[in-house]
């Protein structure tokens, strides 16, 4: 884990973010009480889509003379004459308003530009009423509303704002210049009156008719036209970047350490605890939440982490912070006990699957519960299978002794596995065999063939698996041996409890009375040529384990896409490696990688 109050990482760290005294409360949120203000209030929105999408329709010839009406009516009007600047008009339409939805800063400045702009066109050059009063109507609005635009863009847009800026002021000055010209015969008042209409058209993404017959007959006006439209357009979608985040902080890391080391428990703290994660440890609590970062989806791993209520104090100060920085919230593996306070802070909770943990107070192989499992063993040592487990990692001898067959073994699993994944996965560390908890399963002649690893929970003194691997076409039976053998020696030592991880999509079922939950229950079973969740379940049922529920949490069902896209970019390691890696996989001879063999999943897939 690190702790950064920016995009640099820190390993063994833990990420922060700005210290809660600098936060606003939840309750500085501005609130709209009726549905009629809320509609006021969403009404430069509304205008600024709608000018979008009939300026794509008119580009596209669809609305005939449909668009002329609605050109008199809305207070920006998105049909210049060129079909590119259309385009730029459409997308800087479409971008600001998503800006606006999402509280954006910038969006808000470029918005007031736009319908200031839009109020002189429509009301002076045009003298259409009705658009000229929406045009004042959402200048209003956005003047009033203007302190719930709160949430920062990315610094990097700042950058490009000056160079943006300069070349519209270029822009504006030739069409301005050409205006000028055109009216060349008309008296100053006049030529300053078109002047000043160019201005204006050109900030609000329309053409006036001067302007409008000037790019038909001048390919000098045109690029000056494009010169104007791109760069508001670029800005536009510039805006709608999150914000980076905070340099590092030594002092933030240090007390979400301390607080992660006291109070963190559970099957998900040793990833928890991993340097690809980001934490936010507001000052004023012992709370520390640990999340994933991937576009705009901040995804916590699992519940936040601290002294009783203050882990949801902390929790509550990170869902603000990620608003004021263009983000969204959502929860991976979330636990039963937090589906409450999710819900009451206005999460769609949605079980994803399942947990297995083993009572090791139970835990033995005798009796009729494990009898598959005991089978299973049984096979595997009278196949010459013997497995050695060392709960305090490799010894300088059998480091020596196993090193370089470990390394093999996990490069034989993984180059049949598919790509390696990470976030709620360890990854195999030669370097760190004398400080891990492994079994091993040799065969007779003393070769490694199978391998497991264990880390612990934390201050509810269990342990989790993480890390299973095998020769292709070992002694069956090697897998369970070496975690059946590796949980009777937690047991000795005073282990409470082992984790076998998640079983995705596992509990499901179409009858829930959950709608995405049943969904998800039917994609469980669309997948399973490719992901057998029931094979997985099959395994690590064979240890009689508890079945705890675990869930995703999202602010709405749109962001459901979202989040699942965010959680394969985190445990790919990102869309560049997943693809590089399965295009190596698809052109490199040799069997097809396992996980895409029907019927089979690998069991790192948890």
């Amino acid at each position: 884990m690190f702790v950064c109050k920016g995009s640099t990482r820190i390993p063994q760290g833990i990420p922060e973010m700005p210290e809660s005294r600098e936060m606003s409360p939840l309750s500085s949120t501005t609130e709209w009480s009726s549905p009629g203000r809320d509609a006021l209030a969403s009404l430069p929105v509304i205008a600024l889509l709608a000018a979008a999408a009939v300026g794509a329709a008119a580009a596209a010839h669809l609305l005939l003379r449909v668009d002329d009406v609605l050109g008199a009516v809305l207070p920006v009007d998105t049909r210049p004459a060129d079909p590119v600047a259309a385009v730029a008009g459409v997308i800087g339409f479409a971008a600001i308003a998503l800006g606006l939805a999402r509280r954006n800063r910038l969006a808000w400045s470029l918005a007031m530009v736009i319908f200031a702009a839009g109020l002189v066109v429509q009301g002076v050059v045009f003298r259409h009423p009705v658009g000229a009063t929406l045009a004042a109507t959402c200048l209003l609005r956005l003047v009033a509303t203007r302190g719930r635009y709160d949430v920062a863009g990315s610094t990097g847009v700042r950058g490009w704002l000056g160079i943006g800026l300069g070349v519209l002021a270029v822009g504006v000055v030739a069409e301005v210049a050409f205006s000028v010209v055109a009216a060349a015969d008309a008296s100053p008042t006049a030529r300053l009156s078109d002047a000043a209409a160019t201005l204006a058209g050109s900030l609000a993404f329309t053409d006036v008719p001067q302007v409008a017959w000037l790019v038909g007959h001048g390919g000098l006006l045109a690029a000056a036209v494009l010169a104007v439209r791109l760069p508001m357009a670029f800005l536009a979608v510039g805006a709608l970047r999150p914000a980076p985040m905070p340099a590092p902080d030594p002092a933030l890391r240090a007390r979400a350490q301390d607080v992660t080391r006291r109070f963190g428990h559970g099957a998900l703290l040793p990833f928890q605890l991993g340097d690809d994660k980001l934490a936010f440890a507001p000052d004023v609590t012992e709370g520390v939440v640990v999340y994933g970062l991937a576009g705009r989806y901040a995804v916590v791993l699992g519940d936040p982490i601290g002294r009783n209520g203050e882990a949801w104090v902390a929790f509550d100060e990170f869902l603000e912070t990620s608003r004021r920085r263009g983000q969204v919230p959502a929860v991976y593996q979330a636990s039963a006990g937090a589906r409450g306070p999710l819900v009451d802070r206005g999460f769609r909770v949605i079980q994803v699957g399942r947990e297995a943990i083993v009572d090791l107070a139970s835990f033995d192989l005798a009796g009729s519960r494990r009898a598959n499992l005991r089978h299973t063993v049984t096979r595997a040592r009278k196949g010459g299978v013997s497995v050695s487990v060392h709960l305090d990692g490799l010894a300088p001898k059998e480091r020596v002794r196993l090193e370089r067959e470990l390394t093999a073994i996990d490069d034989a699993w993984r180059a049949h596995s598919g790509p390696e994944l990470g976030f709620t996965i360890g990854r195999f560390d030669p370097s760190g065999l004398d400080i891990i908890a492994i079994s091993v399963a040799e065969q007779g002649d003393g070769t490694p063939i199978a391998f497991a690893t264990f880390r612990p929970t934390g201050t509810d003194g269990g342990w989790v698996l993480d890390l299973m691997r095998r020769l292709p076409g070992g002694i069956p039976g090697a897998f369970e041996a070496c975690v059946a053998e590796a949980a009777l020696a937690l047991r000795a030592a005073g282990a409470s409890t082992l984790s076998l991880g998640l079983v995705p999509l596992g509990g499901l079922t179409s009858r829930s009375v959950v709608l995405d939950e049943r969904l998800l229950a039917r994609v469980a079973g669309a997948i399973r040529p490719w992901y057998d969740v029931s094979g997985l379940e099959f395994f690590k049922r064979k240890f009689d384990p508890a079945w705890e529920p675990r869930f995703i949490a999202v602010r709405s069902r749109r962001h459901l896409l979202g989040l699942v896209v965010a959680l394969l970019r985190l445990h790919l390691g990102g869309f560049g490696h997943s693809a590089r890696t399965t295009l190596l996989s698809a052109v490199r001879p040799g069997p097809a990688p396992r996980s895409l063999l029907p019927g089979r999943v690998s069991l790192e897939d948890r």
